[in-house]
């Protein structure tokens, strides 16, 4: 008798090209391979997004239930229908809308195993959000941390998320070659060094600084190159590219745009700067490391807990460009220093690789909960 291959449904609101989805197209395409008797199927609450064609190319599933027109309870109501006509075994919700009206729905469904996932450290929600959220929240039977950071943050914020909370790691969306050879250039001979910002373009991201930090190193030395990569929310571009026209960096500093290639991109430079203002993982420091290019950090929880609170890459007070062009120039002007850096994050990569982090999602889909 032939096994019935087990579904499980990622319910979030869009899939744009953001961290926590493309995530999910991640477990998603590396666990279709490690478990075949898992059959994946993203479900969109308002739209669709960049990454459909990514998940198609994969052959899992999108489909979008347009309920932008509709109130809240008809949401519930719509979507509660819906997984009570296609019955999948497992719901997989993720952020805001996604946790709320999937968790909710799948409860109200009869659906036996219902997992939330936090991607962010953050609370943008009023009063009322956040106690719908709540609600939605304890209708899950499991809640995945990215970190442990966004555990305590939310075990903080809700009720009863502390107890059946877990926290898997993300890995990089790329497979890392082992075969890694550290860079044989001195840093404190190259004629250019070049740094990135690698991320969304917004506030929370924190790029303004390092392009503050790009002036005062330019004081030193003009072999200092920023390259900042990332797609445009909320129009903060504009304030980016007044920010360095002001300071008169356009020989310096580039706005380049979103990429697909994060691995190729980063083997072309040699620090990443990170000077977000909050995040809930940041797995582009990963990404960096585990091709051996040096992190500095922002000084917020997630950094401490990644970096090893300094171990494996630099971290300085959040908001502050006066320290982060002091750990560049640190870095660049000691090429052992540099090398040590380099060595200790490649080393760190491996514990957040994606083996690592499949093997932690099959024994949850599997297990009884």
């Amino acid at each position: 008798m032939t096994q019935k291959r087990k579904c499980v449904y990622h319910i979030i609101a869009s899939i744009p090209r953001g961290g926590a989805e493309t995530l999910i197209l991640t477990i998603c395409k590396n666990l279709k391979q490690y478990d075949p008797e898992i059959q994946f199927k993203i479900i969109t609450l308002f739209e669709t997004g960049e990454l459909e064609r990514e998940f198609v190319k994969e052959g899992i599933d999108v489909e979008c239930l347009n309920f932008s027109k509709y109130n809240f309870f008809r949401r519930i109501l719509a979507l509660s229908k819906y997984l009570r006509s296609t019955r999948p075994e497992i719901i997989h919700t993720h952020l805001y809308h996604g946790n709320l009206y999937g968790q909710i729905a799948a409860f109200l469904s009869g659906i036996r195993i219902r997992i939330a996932a936090f991607h962010n450290a953050h609370n943008e929600f009023n009063i009322k959000q956040k106690i719908f959220l709540n609600i939605g929240l304890l209708c899950a039977t499991k809640i995945i941390a990215i970190s442990e950071t966004v555990k305590r943050f939310w075990s903080n914020q809700l009720i009863g998320c502390n107890l059946k909370t877990v926290v898997i790691y993300n890995a990089p969306s790329f497979n890392v070659n082992d075969n890694w050879t550290q860079r044989s250039e001195n840093i404190e001979k190259k004629e250019k060094v070049f740094l990135l910002c690698l991320g969304n373009i917004h506030p929370i991201k924190g790029q303004i600084y390092a392009i503050k930090a790009m002036s005062k190193m330019l004081k030193h030395s003009r072999r200092f190159v920023l390259n900042i990569y990332g797609k445009d929310r909320n129009d903060y571009m504009k304030v980016l590219k007044n920010e360095i026209q002001e300071l008169k960096l356009d020989d310096n500093v580039f706005l380049l745009g979103p990429t697909n290639t994060a691995q190729e991109v980063l083997k072309k430079h040699d620090i990443l700067l990170m000077p977000s203002i909050s995040e809930g993982f940041g797995l582009v420091s990963v990404e960096a490391m585990s091709v051996g290019i040096p992190v500095i950090a922002s000084n917020i929880p997630v950094h401490q807990e990644i970096l090893g609170n300094g171990r494996y890459g630099l971290i300085v007070n959040t908001m502050n460009s006066d320290l982060f062009c002091e750990a560049i120039l640190s870095i660049t002007e000691n090429h052992p220093k540099y090398l040590n850096y380099s060595r200790a994050g490649k080393l760190h990569s491996q514990n957040f690789t994606i083996s690592k982090m499949i093997n932690r999602y099959h024994l949850l889909y599997n297990s009884k909960l």
